[in-house]
């Protein structure tokens, strides 16, 4: 909390926007890249702990085909909204992120399921102390956005790193062939939950762009 607050008075109100609105309008595509499927994996995980692995690697199955639609979708719709200079280059790095961070929260879903609550902790504070030391950097060295939003991807993979090293200590990387039958049954669970998300997180996503002119409108 600290850390956004510097941030934000480091950026400025124009350069704070952007970073603003950089995340609202990727995050739109968030809820197509994780669809909900993570609330299921931690399910399916505490239901049966030695289906962990087999849970994991379907859902990674999915999420790699549902996040490269999502971005795809975001790197097309930048030059059709005609966002260019700061506020395109920010985009594309937080759709990068939404990559990583749609794997993170699958990494997390498992650990939860597995009620791993120390390894869970432990990742999230590293993740954490990485990104503020990142953005204390930043405002140290007089960085600009595009470096803010670059250490927000550096501790998003660290993040990941760290959890799936967790998850081979336990065993759930190991291949374990995803099958048809068990991605269907996951999907078919996962959409009420992508209907609501959907929802709301487009009313959210959808205010926080509106607060802030098109690059164009402000020309």
């Amino acid at each position: 909390m600290g850390v956004t607050v510097v941030l934000a008075r480091y950026l400025g109100a124009e350069s704070y926007g952007i970073y603003q609105r950089s995340e609202a309008f990727v995050l739109l595509f968030s809820v197509l890249a994780n669809l909900g499927l993570d609330m299921i994996l931690t399910r399916e995980v505490a239901r049966d702990r030695l289906s962990a692995a087999r849970s994991f690697w379907v859902v990674a199955l999915c999420k790699v085909v549902l996040s490269a639609i999502a971005l795809a979708a975001v790197l097309w719709l930048i030059p059709i909204r005609g966002y260019e200079g700061t506020l395109g280059q920010g985009i594309r790095l937080f759709g990068i992120l939404l990559l990583v961070n749609a794997f993170v929260q699958s990494a997390d879903a498992v650990l939860q399921g597995l009620q791993a609550m120390r390894d869970l902790a432990f990742v999230t504070v590293f993740s954490q102390v990485v990104w503020s030391v990142g953005a204390l950097y930043c405002v140290w060295s007089d960085r600009g956005l595009l470096w803010i939003i670059g250490f927000l991807l550096v501790s998003a993979t660290a993040h990941l790193g760290v959890s799936l090293l967790f998850l081979r200590r336990r065993g759930v990387l190991r291949w374990n062939p995803p099958q048809w039958a068990r991605a269907r049954y996951f999907l078919r669970e996962a959409v009420p939950l992508f209907l609501f998300a959907a929802f709301s997180v487009t009313v959210r996503s959808a205010k926080a762009i509106e607060a802030f002119p098109d690059e164009g409108e402000k020309a």
